[in-house]
């Protein structure tokens, strides 16, 4: 359906200006996710938020893919709607559930995107240990993490969260929302 209405305000765009990524209040064109990361959002868009709106803030994706979901869930996982879109400096993708179209969770590896607290892609880790102090917690999935590698994470995993992947020292991704723990 979405296709199909984005063919027709392409087909009609001269005519009617349908669809031409412009933002109405600032005239500025949509460019991809932008704004602050938190637990439950990525800028404005926050957790839950349709896929139309967050369209609406982003603009389209450059990529559009539907995966099975975690595959530890077993046949009863629940599918993912992912779009991404590729940055400056990396990529943000945005996980919906497929059924209806909300958004879980978010990722990036771009450093156009900080956190609340201003911890960015890039960042070392004592600056990511500075930025959250003693509510930041390693992850240990099988290995300890260290400063040096493996997730660490602020928030409350049985319900939002910010995941960084920490590789060499620095951050290397931010991920938040509803995460789940596949690998």
């Amino acid at each position: 359906m979405r296709r199909a209405v984005l063919l027709l305000c392409f087909l009609g765009l001269f005519a009617t200006g349908c669809g031409d990524g412009d933002d109405e209040t600032t005239g500025e064109t949509a460019s991809g996710p932008r704004g602050e990361l938190s637990e439950t959002a990525i800028g404005a868009a926050e957790e839950g938020a349709s896929a139309a709106e967050v369209e609406e803030l982003f603009g389209a994706p450059d990529q559009e893919e539907e995966l099975p979901g975690c595959e530890l869930a077993g046949p009863n996982a629940t599918p993912v709607l992912q779009w991404t879109w590729n940055l400056e400096d990396g990529s943000a993708s945005i996980d919906f559930e497929a059924a209806t179209e909300k958004l879980m969770s978010y990722r990036t590896t771009s450093s156009d995107l900080p956190t609340t607290n201003g911890a960015r892609v890039g960042d070392s880790f004592e600056a990511l240990r500075g930025s959250y102090g003693p509510t930041l917690k390693p992850l240990d999935l099988g290995v300890p993490s260290t400063e040096r590698e493996g997730p660490w994470y602020v928030g409350d995993p049985a319900k939002s969260w910010l995941l960084f992947t920490v590789a060499g020292g620095k951050i290397k991704t931010i991920q938040g929302g509803n995460l789940t723990i596949c690998e």
